[in-house]
C-alpha cells in the first residue's frame, strides 16, 4: 500500500486542502447523524409496534437494542477491512447497507422480518462505524478529542430530533412507519454526497507521523486496550437498556404525553453536544477523572431517574445528566484512549474491537433490563443494571497505564 499524505495538524488550516477536509468532515458528520435518527426512533414507537406486533415485554426489550447485534459484529469485521482496504468504500458499503434496512424496517410482515431488519440495520451502522471514526481519527492526529467530538455532536443532534421528528410524522400520517422511509431516503442522499466530497486522501492516512512510533502490522494487545474494551461495556451495556426502555417507563408508568415523551427522551442528546468541550479537554489534559466523574454520574442519574416518580422537567434534566455521562464524555474518550493505545497502522482494528466491546452487550442489554422489571420493577432493575454494574468502569480506570493518559504533545 503507498504510503498516504500526512494528516493536518490542526483542524484550521487555511490551505484549500484544509478548507476540504473539514467540508468531509462535515459530510461524514452528517451521515453518522441519520444513523442517531433511526437508533433513536424505535424506542419512541416502541408501544405502537408492540401492539400492531402482539409484543411481550421480553421481545420488545429485545427489539429496542437488538440493532447492536449486527453493528458489534459488523464493526469489529469493518475493524479488520478498514486497516486492509480503502475507508471511503468500507464507509460507503456501510451507509448502503444502512440504508436499505430501515426502508425494510416498516414493510416488515412479523416480529422475525422486523428484528433480521433491525440486525441488518446495524451491520450497516457498524460497517461505518469502524470506518468512519478510523478515517477521522487518523487524520486529525494532535486534535483527535475535536475531530471525533463532531461525530459525537452530529449523533447527538440526530438523537435528540429523532423522536421529536419521528413521533410528529408518526402522528401527522397516522402510522409509525413514515420516520423510517424518511431516514432510508436521508441515507440515500448523503450517500451519493459522500462519494462526491469526501476525497480519498482524507480517509485513506495509513502512516505515523515521524515523530512516533514505527508502524506495526500486528495489533498490540495491552492492558489498555483491554482496559478501553471493559470501559465501552458500561455505555453499551447499561446505556443502551435505559435508551431502549426509558420511552416505555415514562409513557406506562409516568403517563407522559406524546410531546413530553419525545422532548424527556431526545433531550438525552443535548449530553452528546459537550463532545466539543470533552474531546479537546482530554486532548489537552490527563482525562482519567473525566472517565471518573462520567462514570459516578451514570450511575446517579440512572439510580434516581428509575426510582424518582418526578415530572417531566427533573426527568429531562436526569436524562441530560445521563447524556453527559455516557455519551458526551465516557464513549468519547474511551474511544479516544483505545486509538491512542495502538499505532495508526492498527487504529481501524482497535475501534473494531471497541465497537464490539460497546454493541455487543448492548444486544441483549434490553432484554436483560425488561426481564429484570418484569420480575423486580423498575426501580430495582434500574439499581442493578444502571447503578451497580458500572463499578467495573471504575476498576478499568483505575488499572489504564499513565502514559496512555497523557496529552500527545509529540506530534507535530
Amino acid at each position: 500500500m503507498s504510503t498516504q499524505p500526512t494528516a493536518l495538524s490542526a483542524p484550521g488550516t487555511r490551505t484549500p486542502r484544509g478548507a476540504t477536509a473539514l467540508l468531509a468532515l462535515v459530510v461524514l458528520d452528517l451521515t453518522f447523524l441519520v444513523n442517531a435518527l433511526d437508533r433513536q426512533v424505535l424506542p419512541v414507537l416502541l408501544p405502537d409496534i408492540r401492539t400492531e406486533y402482539q409484543l411481550s415485554a421480553g421481545q420488545s426489550g429485545l427489539l429496542s437494542t437488538v440493532f447492536t447485534l449486527g453493528l458489534g459484529f459488523a464493526g469489529l469485521a469493518s475493524g479488520f477491512l478498514t486497516d486492509r482496504f480503502r475507508r471511503k468504500t468500507v464507509i460507503a458499503v456501510g451507509i448502503a447497507v444502512f440504508s436499505v434496512a430501515t426502508l425494510l424496517q416498516p414493510l416488515s410482515t412479523g416480529f422475525t422480518t422486523l428484528v433480521t431488519y433491525r440486525i441488518l440495520s446495524g451491520v450497516g451502522e457498524g460497517i461505518q462505524y469502524a470506518a468512519l471514526f478510523a478515517a477521522v481519527g487518523s487524520f486529525f492526529v494532535r486534535r483527535k478529542g475535536f475531530a471525533l467530538g463532531s461525530i459525537n455532536v452530529a449523533y447527538g443532534v440526530g438523537a435528540f430530533l429523532s423522536p421529536v421528528v419521528g413521533t410528529a410524522l408518526a402522528d401527522g400520517f397516522g402510522s409509525w412507519h413514515a420516520p423510517f422511509f424518511l431516514y432510508a431516503g436521508l441515507g440515500a442522499l448523503l450517500l451519493v454526497v459522500m462519494l462526491v466530497v469526501v476525497p480519498r486522501w482524507f480517509t485513506e492516512v495509513r502512516t505515523e507521523p515521524a515523530a512516533a512510533i514505527a508502524v506495526r502490522t500486528k495489533l498490540p494487545v495491552n492492558r489498555n486496550l483491554l482496559a478501553c474494551a471493559v470501559l465501552a461495556f458500561v455505555p453499551g451495556f447499561c446505556g443502551y437498556s435505559y435508551l431502549g426502555l426509558y420511552p416505555t417507563y415514562l409513557r406506562t408508568e409516568l403517563h407522559f404525553g406524546t410531546g413530553e415523551l419525545g422532548v424527556v427522551t431526545g433531550i438525552f442528546a443535548v449530553g452528546s453536544l459537550l463532545s466539543m468541550v470533552s474531546g479537546p479537554l482530554a486532548d489537552r489534559y490527563n482525562p482519567r477523572w473525566l472517565l471518573v466523574a462520567s462514570v459516578v454520574g451514570s450511575m446517579a442519574a440512572g439510580a434516581l431517574m428509575f426510582n424518582l416518580h418526578s415530572g417531566p422537567v427533573v426527568q429531562a434534566l436526569l436524562s441530560v445528566v445521563e447524556g453527559i455521562s455516557l455519551s458526551g464524555f465516557l464513549l468519547l474518550v474511551t474511544s479516544m484512549l483505545i486509538q491512542r493505545s495502538v499505532p495508526v497502522s492498527a487504529v481501524g482494528r482497535a475501534t473494531g474491537i471497541f465497537t464490539l466491546s460497546v454493541y455487543l452487550p448492548a444486544a441483549v442489554s434490553g432484554y436483560v433490563f425488561a426481564s429484570l422489571v418484569q420480575r423486580l420493577g423498575w426501580g430495582t432493575a434500574a439499581l442493578i443494571q444502571l447503578t451497580a454494574l458500572p463499578v467495573v468502569a471504575l476498576i478499568a480506570i483505575a488499572v489504564l497505564d499513565h502514559r496512555v493518559l497523557q496529552p500527545r504533545k509529540d506530534l507535530p
